[in-house]
């Protein structure tokens, strides 16, 4: 499936997403916890100190964090914050959505979440960085 293809009121209007972008945006989502973490413990160890890389790691957590809370379905944005921000497995998630819906929905609604991301990470240029 082409992700710029795809029609859906979670994608932006002001430019389509790649697959390249998808799968960028899903990478940084992946490595969002791991990240995350890594600055923290930097922050607790080296409160004075700061440095071009913890800059950068800060900016994109913070764009992933900011394009996480534009999407616009509540539901798919749960979802992404259940599995990527708060770092839990696919089967976590669909464990604990289940009740509400199917595997195959939730599996959209991830692919809705990550488009809706990637396009709001290309509107602001994250990709170039």
């Amino acid at each position: 499936m082409m992700v710029a293809e795809k029609e859906s009121d979670q994608l932006s209007f002001f430019s389509e997403i790649t697959e390249t972008d998808f799968k960028q945006t899903k990478s940084y989502l992946s490595k969002y916890r791991k990240l995350k973490l890594d600055i923290e413990d930097y922050e607790k160890k080296n409160p004075n100190v700061t440095s071009k890389g913890l800059e950068e790691a800060k900016s994109h957590v913070g764009a992933l964090e900011r394009a996480t809370a534009l999407i616009i379905d509540p539901d798919v944005r749960r979802i992404i914050d259940h599995r990527y921000l708060k770092g839990n497995r696919h089967k976590s998630v669909v464990m604990y959505f289940r009740s509400i819906m199917s595997e195959s929905t939730i599996d959209r609604k991830i692919e809705e979440g990550i488009g809706s991301i990637a396009s709001s990470l290309k509107l602001w240029a994250e990709f170039t960085r």
